[in-house]
């Protein structure tokens, strides 16, 4: 039970790391992230 929360833990820490980055990308370079963002929209 422990090692799977922990688990899971590290699944959302990982997601959090991941969508700030993406945020700092987008404000970094908008135009190249909305290019990418379109066929994940589709």
């Amino acid at each position: 039970m422990g090692t799977t929360a922990l688990f899971l833990n590290l699944l959302l820490i990982c997601q959090i790391v991941g969508t700030l980055a993406l945020l700092k990308n987008s404000m970094s370079t908008p135009s190249f992230t909305k290019e990418k963002n379109l066929p994940l929209k589709m």
